[in-house]
């Protein structure tokens, strides 16, 4: 399901607590069987994928790191 509303709420107590942060977003896999918008544009999925890491972003330790997984296609965009 959608995983933002939970991002936001774990602010609240794992706040600045969290090293390691690893997404693996799926990006027009063509696949029915994920939980995620599948054959969005790719303006829509930098959106959804923005507002997922800002709510990553508050749960980072000061020494935390964020690592998403991208194929060569889209990781420029994502940068």
């Amino acid at each position: 399901g959608d995983n933002l509303p939970v991002l936001r709420a774990l602010t609240r107590t794992q706040g600045k607590k969290i090293k390691l942060i690893y997404i693996d977003p799926p990006y027009n896999t063509g696949a029915n069987d994920f939980h995620y918008p599948d054959k969005l544009e790719r303006s829509a999925w930098l959106n959804f994928m923005q507002q997922r890491l800002e709510a990553c972003k508050p749960l980072l330790a000061e020494d935390g790191a964020i690592i998403v997984q991208c194929d060569d296609n889209e990781q420029a965009y994502l940068k």
